[in-house]
């Protein structure tokens, strides 16, 4: 065996790579599947040296399963789905002298405990990992 490849073997697996870690579940809103969205992972202090991962949801379904694989470790859930309809977001300020511009931006169908504020955490483990997400609107969209 090529030396170059049992090197980059051994180098893997001791920075922990486990490219057999999948995750996937189902996300319902209000009791019915998401129809579309978004799902990231963002690690948490003790996996932090990882990016976020994320994927798409589609009819209640997300699936992550790389390359590349999702680290074991500890994440945040963050669940966005953009609606049609537009409100308008937070003052920016523009350069120079003049009002705050308020743009506007699409709804989030999903309420922020579920996405800016999150505090819904997993634990991914070696293997085939599965999550499923229930969420309630608090605020209907508007």
């Amino acid at each position: 065996m090529n030396t170059r490849i049992v090197f980059l073997l051994i180098l893997c697996c001791l920075s922990g790579c486990n490219s057999d870690s999948t995750v996937s579940g189902s996300v319902t809103l209000d009791g019915v599947p998401l129809d579309k969205g978004t799902i990231q992972f963002a690690p948490d202090s003790g996996n932090a040296e990882f990016t976020p991962v994320g994927t798409t949801i589609q009819n209640g379904k997300y699936r992550v399963s790389g390359p590349p694989s999702i680290p074991t470790g500890t994440y945040t859930v963050r669940i966005s789905s953009l609606s049609d309809k537009t409100v308008t977001g937070e003052p920016i300020l523009p350069p120079g002298p003049g009002a705050p511009i308020k743009p506007v931006v699409a709804a989030n169908r999903i309420p922020p405990e579920w996405n800016k504020e999150s505090q819904h955490k997993i634990e991914v483990k070696k293997g085939t990992n599965t999550f499923d997400f229930k969420i309630t609107a608090a605020n209907p969209e508007p």
